[in-house]
């Protein structure tokens, strides 16, 4: 985050927060306090409506997955969303550790079909520095995700035209059997 305040520093504060130059000139030590970061790190959301088969959907359900398990293999913390059986209303697990991703993966697996606008439910959420959408093919909507969003949204490759950086700003990466785990290290 940003710092927002100076005070006066209290045993125990960090040295790295001190403000010398500033304690320099009145004589007293003084440490920046910091605000809450304006920007969380990354969101990951799961639009499982655009498939038309089982097989389909298993397919970007799987991709969703191993983008986590390699999110937390490489040490960021990340939210997951998806639209649950309610209409317009996300489920959201925050991936810290193992533990957090395991009961992730068991609600995962008892998804109901999705109903509602990803867009809408996602809308008023905080900025994130990357949001990274797997669907069945690439929804209208993803340009409404990049509210000061950098927007990644992987779908199967026979789904998308154009892979790379879009008109509207958002980026689409294709995935397909063979090459999935060089597919998903672009992302």
């Amino acid at each position: 985050g940003e710092w927002i305040a100076l005070r006066e520093y209290v045993p125990g504060d960090a040295i790295r927060r001190i403000h010398w130059k500033l304690s320099e000139k009145t004589g007293q030590t003084m440490v920046r306090e910091f605000g809450q970061p304006t920007v969380r790190e990354t969101a990951l959301l799961l639009d499982r409506r655009a498939p038309d088969t089982a097989g389909e959907a298993d397919a970007v359900t799987e991709v969703f997955a191993s983008l986590s398990a390699g999110l937390l293999e490489a040490g960021i913390r990340h939210s997951v969303f998806w639209l649950n059986g309610a209409p317009g209303q996300l489920t959201e697990y925050r991936i810290e550790d193992e533990e957090t991703f395991m009961g992730m993966l068991q609600a995962l697996l008892e998804l109901a079909p999705m109903e509602g606008s990803m867009a809408e439910a996602f809308a008023g959420r905080p900025s994130y520095a990357h949001v990274i959408l797997v669907a069945g093919k690439v929804p209208e909507y993803a340009g409404m995700l990049l509210h000061e969003n950098r927007v990644s949204v992987v779908v199967p490759r026979r789904e998308t035209t154009a892979e790379g950086l879009q008109p509207d700003g958002t980026y689409v990466v294709g995935f397909e059997e063979g090459s999935r785990a060089a597919d998903l290290c672009r992302v």
